[in-house]
C-alpha cells in the first residue's frame, strides 16, 4: 500500500490521462448485496460496500483500473458472480478477515481493502481515510503482531462534510462506516448535497439491497466540542415506517494517481478553477444517475 507521494503522481503517462478522462461517462456502482456472500452474509458489508465502490473505479476509469479489481475486460460492469467471487475474497483471512470473526472492524477494512488493490494494481491508487476512534495496533494486526497505522488515515477525527463532498466531487469512490450504537453498518457513498441550517441529504448503495435508497437519507451536523460530527437518518426495511439513527464513524476513499482533480489541473490549468467554482457548489453532488431502489438494514 502506497501513501500519496510526488514520485507516484508522475507514473500514469499523460496520454492515459486524457483516455481516462474521455471515458468517464456512465460510471455505475456494483449491485452486490449481503445475502450474496455465502460464507458470511449477516456480516458481509465491509466487502460487499467494497465491491461495489471497485465497480464504480473501473467504470469510471477504465484505463487505469480495467477488470483489475472485479471481473473480466469486455465484461462490465462486471456479472454478480464475479462481484461474489471478489467479495469471498475480501472476507478471508488474506485481507479483512470479516468471515473469520463477528465482523469488519475499521481498521481491517482500511487495510485489507488497500492491500486488495495494490496486490492486483499496485502504484495507481490514492488513499485517504477519516476515523472518529484512535487507530487500534492491535485489532490492525494481533496482539502479538500489532499493525501500525498508516500515514493516509486521520485518526480521532470525525468525518467532516467537506470531506466527503471533496471526495465525491473529485471523482473518488468512498465507503461509509455507520455507528448505530448497537450495531455497525458499511455502504458506498453515490452522493451528499450541501447543508441548509446544519442539515443536507446523501444517498448510497446499501450492501443489504445493493440499491441506493428509494428516498435518501438526511444528514445533520452536530456540534461536538471545538468540532462537529455528522449524524443520519434514513429508513429501516426491515420494519416499515421505522427510521434509524447513525453516526458517521468513519470514511474511507480511493482514487487513481494523480487524483481526479489534479489530471483536470495538469490539461487545462487555472481555467479549472473557475469551471470548480460554477459547478456543484449549491447543487447535490452525485456522480451515479438512474433509479434508486433499496434501503438499508441493520446486519
Amino acid at each position: 500500500m502506497r501513501l500519496r507521494s510526488p514520485a507516484l503522481r508522475t507514473r500514469i503517462p499523460f496520454t492515459l490521462f486524457l483516455s481516462s478522462i474521455a471515458a468517464v461517462a456512465g460510471p455505475v456502482y456494483g449491485d452486490l448485496k449481503q445475502s450474496d456472500v455465502p460464507e458470511c452474509p449477516a456480516r458481509a458489508c465491509g466487502p460487499v460496500a467494497a465491491v461495489n465502490s471497485f465497480v464504480y473505479l473501473q467504470t469510471r476509469y477504465p484505463n487505469i483500473y480495467g477488470a483489475s479489481l472485479v471481473g473480466l475486460l469486455g465484461d462490465q460492469p462486471p456479472p454478480l458472480h464475479w462481484e461474489q467471487l471478489a467479495a469471498s475474497l475480501l472476507a478471508g483471512s488474506d485481507y479483512m478477515g470479516t468471515c473469520c470473526g463477528g465482523g469488519t472492524p475499521i481498521e481491517k477494512f482500511i487495510l485489507g481493502k488497500g492491500k486488495y488493490i495494490e496486490d492486483r494494481i499496485p502504484n495507481q491508487t490514492v488513499y485517504k481515510a477519516e476515523m472518529d476512534i484512535p487507530w487500534r495496533p492491535e485489532v490492525a494486526g494481533s496482539a502479538t503482531s500489532p499493525v501500525q497505522k498508516p500515514g493516509y488515515v486521520q485518526d480521532s477525527t470525525f468525518p467532516s462534510l467537506a470531506f466527503l463532498r471533496d471526495e465525491i466531487a473529485h471523482g473518488e469512490d468512498v465507503e461509509l462506516f455507520l455507528d448505530q450504537g448497537n450495531d455497525s453498518h458499511y455502504v458506498t457513498l453515490t452522493s451528499i448535497g450541501p447543508a441548509q441550517d446544519g442539515v443536507g441529504d446523501l444517498n448510497w448503495v446499501d450492501p443489504v439491497t445493493g440499491k441506493t435508497l428509494p428516498d435518501g437519507a438526511l444528514y445533520q451536523v452536530i456540534k461536538n466540542g471545538f468540532g462537529s460530527r455528522l449524524q443520519v437518518t434514513y429508513d429501516d426495511p426491515a420494519n416499515t415506517g421505522n427510521s434509524l439513527t447513525a453516526n458517521i464513524s468513519a470514511a474511507v476513499s480511493e482514487s487513481p494517481v494523480p487524483e481526479p482533480d489534479s489530471w483536470m489541473f495538469l490539461l487545462t490549468g487555472v481555467p479549472t478553477l473557475a469551471i470548480r467554482c460554477m459547478s456543484g457548489v449549491n447543487n447535490q453532488l452525485d456522480i451515479k444517475t438512474g433509479q434508486d431502489v433499496g434501503r438499508l438494514l441493520r446486519k
